[in-house]
């Protein structure tokens, strides 16, 4: 699947998705006039269902991210942090304070 169509179809899952959340939830006006209604529980976890498939085409759209790393050495630029990653080489119980 492409990219781009996996990111506007997780798009439309979260969308379908929260919309059946914020349906799924008791209405408090027609509790008052006696015609109250039982919160959906299938529509809570047909949302939260639809959400999460969002969620995980999302990270599947997105794709890719070990080729975005990168790791930087920042040890070299500081000298006491040079001088301490030297010693700790040599000997692994080595602190700063010694």
């Amino acid at each position: 699947m492409e990219k781009k169509r996996a990111y506007i179809i997780s798009l439309i899952f979260l969308v379908v998705g929260l919309l059946f959340l914020v349906n799924s939830q008791a209405n408090i006006t027609g509790a008052v006039i006696g015609a109250s209604k039982t919160p959906s529980e299938a529509g809570f976890f047909t949302g939260a269902s639809l959400i999460l498939v969002s969620f995980i085409l999302f990270a599947v759209s997105i794709g890719g991210l070990e080729k975005r790393i990168r790791v930087i050495n920042h040890i070299g630029s500081v000298k006491s942090l040079k001088k301490l990653s030297e010693k700790a080489r040599k000997n692994q119980r080595c602190s700063k304070r010694s």
